[in-house]
């Protein structure tokens, strides 16, 4: 049974301390560990012998759902995987990964991720999650209350404050930078700080913020309320809205696990396919799995595409970096990452040629 709980967070911690952090630790653990026998996985994706697998999200939204659809389609269980699914920000829950008390993450493509790469952290991006729908409500909206009764030009982000769950570092700024790229600006130009879901919603209704980074149902309320207005995507229909990250306990301790997990995963795809949110069979098992009533979920647009073959999109850690790049400081190397250090698809090509 899939327990979501929430756990304290930790301490907040520089750029450069969390990377210092993750190498120290991806140094530290592996041998402390009791060893069991070898688990095997055969090609349905099932594992020889129930293990354990811990993967966290970074809130509860449509943007996320797949892992939270255990009770209702079972297909970790069916592979012999115990899922748990914890509830923790994105730059916490790598300090863990490294050190191999969890097994994933989903979460989005980071420069804090990057850093701490290239500074020998044993992490890698398996596999893309979903993609934004052409008519997806997902993005980036500007407070009504900011907007004091103007039409929303691109101009008018010079110097203002911006707010999404990983700040300037993470995956949806990508869309931002687009849209300031229009009227000849660049990240440089506004203040993008860090703040939970939930909080950008609030901020944005009380003209706190400018603008911010919104997912479902998050935007829902904004909406009903006419408290904001959605002016660009948080990532290009291309490009994914996030990715799946394995650390050291599933890339090298136990890799057959890690199959078995991305086989769940699109198993688990296969049931959301089409317009899942609204289909009156997923929709409501869809809307428990969030706490929320099947009205708020559909009121917050469709979900993402789920492809069954999901592929990363070419120059897809290079794009990145050149966002990145914008603010100093962001990046804490010089020149390009190789893509094979921050990408490893063994395990969603596994899965992926096994997929009727």
């Amino acid at each position: 049974m899939t327990l979501i709980s929430r756990i304290p967070l930790i301490r907040r911690i520089g750029l450069m301390a969390l990377v210092t952090t993750l190498v120290a630790a991806t140094a530290a653990c592996g041998s402390d560990e009791p060893q069991t026998g070898e688990l095997t996985v055969d090609d349905t994706g099932k594992l020889s012998e129930t293990a354990k697998v811990t993967v966290t999200i970074p809130n509860k939204s449509t943007s996320i759902i797949p892992w939270l659809m255990e009770d209702a389609f079972g297909e970790f269980k069916k592979r012999n995987i115990d899922l748990e699914v914890k509830v923790l920000k994105s730059s916490d829950a790598m300090v863990l990964l490294a050190k191999g008390e969890i097994d994933g993450i989903h979460t989005g493509l980071s420069a804090g991720l990057l850093n701490a790469i290239t500074g020998g952290a044993e992490i890698r991006a398996v596999m893309p999650s979903g993609y934004e729908p052409d008519d997806g409500q997902s993005g980036w909206y500007v407070s009504t209350k900011a907007l004091n009764g103007r039409t929303f030009e691109p101009s008018m982000m010079k110097g203002q404050s911006f707010a999404s769950g990983q700040g300037a570092s993470g995956t949806v700024v990508l869309g931002l930078a687009g849209l300031l790229a229009t009227a000849g600006m660049t990240l440089a130009d506004v203040n993008v700080k860090t703040l939970a879901s939930p909080d950008i919603a609030t901020a944005l209704e009380n003209g706190a913020i400018f603008g911010g980074s919104v997912v479902p149902p998050f935007n829902a309320a904004l909406e009903e309320k006419k408290a904001a207005v959605r002016v660009a995507p948080n990532s290009p229909a291309d490009h994914p809205s996030g990715v799946i990250l394995f650390g050291p306990s599933l890339l090298t301790d136990r890799p057959a696990v890690g199959k078995a997990v991305v086989s769940a995963l699109l198993a688990t795809f296969g049931h959301m396919q089409g317009d899942y949110v609204n289909d009156p069979t997923t929709g409501p098992l869809i809307a428990k799995a969030l706490d929320q009533s099947w009205d708020t979920v559909k009121a917050g647009g469709p979900g993402k595409i789920l492809k069954l073959k999901p592929e990363f999109p070419a120059n897809y850690i290079v794009t990145y970096e050149q966002v990145w790049r914008q603010v100093d400081g962001t990046l804490n190397y010089s020149g390009s990452i190789d893509p094979a250090k921050v990408l490893d698809t063994t395990f969603l090509d596994w899965a992926t040629a096994r997929v009727s």
